[in-house]
């Protein structure tokens, strides 16, 4: 048999994620026809690429925010002709940044290196302290509770 389509409309802001702000049935005046919309947000939901491309030092990788995320994955890409070193910054709302002493990391030049993170931190980043000459490349993606 065939399924009556009685019509819903979707509403929500294009090229956004998780963002229907409302829905209705196309036939107002018939209520037997109107719909029951029940969403279930799946958990473990990736975001979009932030990409930051680096030289020099000082320097920190851009903040990411944390809110609602339970862990980031940082690739970084050392394209200079030096060893790249740095550590994960953390930081809270209305306090200074702190770095994390036990996420020091050195990168040989032309190398890779992951860092995956997990923590209740409100912003999340990598504070970088010797490069050589080029630049580097930080990626990052959080992932959700």
């Amino acid at each position: 048999g065939a399924i009556p389509n009685n019509g819903i409309e979707l509403r929500g802001v294009e090229n956004n994620k998780n963002n229907i702000i409302g829905f209705r049935s196309t036939r107002f005046l018939d209520s037997i026809f109107w719909p029951a919309l029940q969403v279930t947000w799946s958990k473990g939901t990736v975001s979009g690429t932030v990409c930051d491309q680096l030289s020099g030092v000082p320097a920190t990788s851009s903040l990411i925010n944390m809110a609602g995320k339970e862990q980031v994955t940082f690739m970084i890409k050392n394209c200079t002709n030096g060893t790249l070193r740095g550590s994960v910054l953390l930081q809270n709302s209305g306090n200074n940044p702190v770095i994390d002493p036990n996420t020091t990391f050195c990168i040989p030049a032309g190398q890779e290196y992951v860092v995956n993170y997990t923590a209740a931190v409100d912003f999340i980043g990598l504070r970088f302290t010797a490069a050589g000459f080029g630049t580097y490349t930080v990626q990052s993606k959080t992932r959700d509770e």
